[in-house]
C-alpha cells in the first residue's frame, strides 16, 4: 500500500500567492483522508505562523532548501519504498523520483533580475534537473506547461495541466457591508485597486504613468495600492515610484490585507487592475472575478488563458493603451456590470475541488 508524503515547508513561510496555493491544495488533500497524507516540515518553533495544518516538524537543519535537499529524503526513505512524495512548490528534493511536483512558473531562470542572485542561480541550478528527475509535473496554467516543455526534454504525458482556482470566500458582497468596510478602512467610495507594488514583476511603473493620464483621478475617483509591508518599503531607496506616489491625493497607500478581508477590498474595487509582465497563472485575476469586479490586466503569459473573454486584455507595456482602459471602464456603469457578469460567470468554471482531484489521480499513478 503506498504512503504520501507531503512536502510541507511552504507551511513556515510568508504567505503570498505560491504558499496560498500550497495550502488550498495540501488542506483539501488532507480533508478528503487525513490518514494518507503525513505533512513534515523543517523545525520552525515559535517562528511558524498559524496554521490549521496538521504539519509534523522533522530534523534538525533549519534552513529550507538544505532541508529539503538533505532530510526530507531520508524521512521518505524511513516511510518505505512504495512512498510517493507530493511538493507543491516548484520545489523538491533532487534524489527522491517517486515525487510527484506542483510547477508555478520558471521565472527565476526566464527573468533572473526580479530575483536575488543567490535565489535565481540556485534555481538555474535545480529546476531543470528536478524537472526531469521527478516522476510527473503538475503545471498550474497551459503556459507554464508550454514554457517546461519548450525548455526542456522531457516527456509531454509527463507534464501534466492542473489549474489553479479562488477560495470560496471570494463571492460577491452586499453593498452595505462594502460600505461599512469602506467606512472601518477609511476608503473612498470609488477607487481602482492594485496590490503588490514592490514585486517589479507586476509592473507599478507602467500602471502609475497610465494613471497620471486618465480623466478618472479628476473626477474623485483613487487609485488604491495594497501589499504586504508598503508603508515599510515606501521609503527604501530602491522604490522611487512608490516614494512619487507619496504626494499624490488621487493615490492612497495600504498594508497587508488578510484573506478573510481581501474579498472586501476587491469587492469594493470599481475595477482591479494586473498589468503583470508576467504570470504563471495569475490568480488576482479569478479572486476579482469572483467578487464581482471587472478586471483589466496585460495581455501576456497566463492572464488571457486565466481570464478568457472576461477581462479587459491590454499589453503590459503600452502606457496609452492602459490609460485608456481605464478611463473606459471607469466611466462606463453598464460596461463594467456586463464584465462583473462575465467575470463571475468565468470564475465559476474554476475550482480547487476539480484541481484537488487531478493532484490525486496524478498521485496514484506513481
Amino acid at each position: 500500500m503506498k504512503t504520501f508524503v507531503i512536502n510541507a515547508r511552504f507551511a513556515g513561510m510568508t504567505v503570498t500567492g505560491v504558499q496560498r496555493s500550497a495550502h488550498e491544495i495540501v488542506s483539501r488533500l488532507v480533508s478528503e483522508d487525513s490518514d494518507r497524507y503525513a505533512l513534515v516540515s523543517p523545525r520552525f518553533g515559535s517562528e511558524r505562523p498559524p496554521s490549521s495544518l496538521p504539519v509534523e516538524e522533522h530534523g534538525y537543519i533549519r534552513h529550507g532548501h538544505l532541508w529539503e535537499q538533505i532530510e526530507l529524503p531520508r524521512i521518505v526513505r524511513r516511510m518505505g519504498k512504495n512512498t510517493v512524495l507530493y511538493s507543491p512548490m516548484t520545489s523538491g528534493p533532487l534524489v527522491v523520483r517517486r515525487q510527484v511536483m506542483t510547477a508555478h512558473d520558471l521565472f527565476p531562470i526566464e527573468y533572473p533580475e526580479w530575483f536575488s542572485r543567490a535565489f535565481s542561480s540556485w534555481y538555474r541550478w535545480l529546476l531543470p534537473r528536478l524537472l526531469r528527475n521527478v516522476a510527473y509535473v503538475l503545471a498550474n496554467s497551459r503556459y507554464t506547461r508550454e514554457r517546461i516543455l519548450e525548455r526542456y526534454e522531457i516527456a509531454e504525458d509527463k507534464v501534466v495541466l492542473c489549474p489553479f482556482a479562488q477560495h470560496e470566500r471570494f463571492t460577491p458582497v452586499s453593498p452595505e457591508r462594502l460600505a461599512r468596510f469602506r467606512a472601518e478602512q477609511g476608503l473612498p467610495e470609488r477607487y481602482l485597486l492594485f496590490l503588490d507594488p514592490v514585486n517589479p514583476r507586476k509592473n507599478l511603473v507602467t500602471l502609475t504613468a497610465a494613471w497620471r493620464r486618465t480623466l478618472a483621478r479628476r473626477q474623485g475617483i483613487k487609485l488604491i495600492i495594497a501589499g504586504p509591508d508598503v508603508p515599510k518599503k515606501v521609503n527604501k531607496p530602491s522604490n522611487t515610484a512608490l516614494k512619487e506616489m507619496l504626494n499624490d491625493p488621487t493615490i492612497q497607500m495600504l498594508g497587508y490585507f488578510s484573506d478573510e478581508k481581501l474579498p472586501l477590498l476587491y469587492g469594493s474595487a470599481e475595477v482591479f487592475a494586473l498589468p503583470s509582465l508576467a504570470e504563471g497563472f495569475g490568480l488576482p485575476v479569478l479572486e476579482a472575478m469572483a467578487c464581482g469586479t471587472p478586471v483589466i490586466c496585460s495581455n501576456t503569459t497566463a492572464m488571457p488563458e486565466v481570464a478568457g473573454r472576461a477581462a479587459r486584455l491590454v499589453p503590459a507595456l503600452e502606457v496609452e493603451a492602459w490609460t485608456e482602459a481605464m478611463d473606459s471602464l471607469l466611466s462606463d456603469s453598464a460596461l463594467r456590470e456586463r464584465m462583473s457578469e462575465a467575470g463571475l460567470r468565468r470564475a465559476a468554471q474554476f475550482s480547487w475541488d476539480q484541481t484537488v482531484d487531478t493532484v490525486s489521480k496524478v498521485l496514484a499513478r506513481v
